[in-house]
C-alpha cells in the first residue's frame, strides 16, 4: 500500500509540474512578457514558492509525508502545533486501532479458520463481524491517523471524507468516502484521459474504475500471496451499477441501501475467497480444530 501511495504521489508531482512548465513556457513566448515584467514576475513566483522555485528536496519531502495524493505548490498550513488535538488523535487512534485488531482476532479470524466450506453459510456468519472491523478501521484511519499526521506536519486541509453514509447512490459514495483518492483520480485519471487521450466522459469514468480495480487486485494479491482476479472483478462491476443508478434515477433510499451492500457483503466475500486460497496454499496440513481452540 505504501508503494502505491508513493507512486501516486510521484505521478501527481511530475504531472502537475509538467503542466506548470508548459504554461510558463507559453507565457514567456508572449511578446508582452518583457524583461522588466519577467523580473517582477519571477520575484513574486519565488516569494510564493511557485514553479520553478518549488522544485526542491524540501518541497517534495513535505508532499511525500502529508496526507494527500494530489500535489500543490502551496498547501494550507497552520502556524503552530495544536498539542491538545495531537494528544486526542493519538489516544483515539491507539484505542480504535487496537479495538479493530482485537475484534478481527477474536471475531473474524476464528470464523475464517473454521469455515464450513459452504460459501453462503460462511458469508452470513462473517459479514457482521467483518463489517464491524471495516467501520472501526475507517474511523481509526480517516478520523484519527490522517488527522494526527496532518497535525504533526501543520497541514490544514483535513477534508479526508464526507458523509458517505448518506450517499444516494454508488457514484456519490465513491466521491465521498475517500476524498484524497477521489481528488487524485479526478485530476490525474479522468481529466488527463479527457485532455491527453481525448476520451469521452463515460470512457474516462470507466478508466478510473479500471485503474482502481487493478490497484485493489494488487493489494489483495500481495497481502494474501495469491494472484486471482476476484478483487479486480469486484471493483470493475461497480461501474455498470454506477451507470444504471444514474440512468434509472433510483429513489435515494433505495440507492443508499444499494450503497451499503458493497461494504457489508463485498468485503466479507473478498476476505473469504482470498483467505481460502491463502490457507490452502500455506496451511493445508494444519489441524483446524486444534488451531481454532487456540484462537
Amino acid at each position: 500500500v505504501a508503494q502505491i501511495i508513493i507512486t501516486l504521489k510521484m505521478h501527481s508531482y511530475f504531472a502537475t509540474n509538467n503542466l506548470l512548465d508548459r504554461q510558463l513556457t507559453l507565457l514567456e513566448s508572449n511578446p508582452s512578457f518583457g524583461a522588466k515584467v519577467k523580473d517582477s514576475f519571477y520575484k513574486k513566483m519565488k516569494v510564493q514558492n511557485m514553479y520553478p522555485f518549488n522544485l526542491t528536496v524540501k518541497d517534495f519531502g513535505y508532499f511525500a509525508m502529508v496526507p494527500t495524493l494530489s500535489y500543490e505548490t502551496r498547501f494550507p498550513v497552520k502556524k503552530n502545533f495544536d498539542w491538545l488535538a495531537i494528544v486526542q488523535y493519538t489516544l483515539g487512534f491507539v484505542f480504535w486501532f487496537t479495538s479493530m485488531c482485537f475484534a478481527f482476532a477474536q471475531l473474524v479470524l476464528p470464523q475464517l479458520v473454521g469455515r464450513s466450506g459452504n460459501l453462503v453459510y460462511d458469508l452470513i456468519q462473517i459479514t457482521p463481524c467483518c463489517f464491524l472491523c471495516w467501520l472501526v478501521f475507517f474511523y481509526a484511519y480517516f478520523k484519527f491517523q490522517l488527522n494526527l499526521c496532518a497535525e504533526w506536519l501543520k497541514f490544514d486541509d483535513k477534508r479526508f471524507y464526507d458523509d458517505w453514509w448518506n450517499s444516494k447512490d454508488l457514484a456519490e459514495f465513491w466521491k465521498k468516502w475517500n476524498i484524497p483518492v477521489h481528488e487524485w483520480c479526478l485530476r490525474h485519471v479522468f481529466v488527463e484521459s479527457r485532455y491527453y487521450l481525448k476520451f469521452s466522459s463515460p470512457l474516462a469514468v470507466f478508466s478510473v474504475f479500471f485503474l482502481s480495480a487493478v490497484l485493489h487486485e494488487v493489494i489483495f494479491s500481495y497481502g494474501f500471496s495469491v494472484l486471482r482476479a476476484w478483487g479486480f472483478i469486484g471493483m470493475i462491476i461497480q461501474f455498470p451499477f454506477v451507470v444504471l443508478g444514474r440512468v434509472l434515477k433510483v429513489h435515494p433510499k433505495f440507492g443508499n441501501l444499494n450503497m451499503w451492500v458493497g461494504p457489508m457483503i463485498g468485503n466479507a466475500l473478498a476476505l473469504i475467497i482470498y483467505f481460502s486460497e491463502f490457507w490452502e496454499n500455506n496451511y493445508a496440513g494444519v489441524d483446524v480444530n486444534s488451531l481454532r481452540t487456540k484462537l
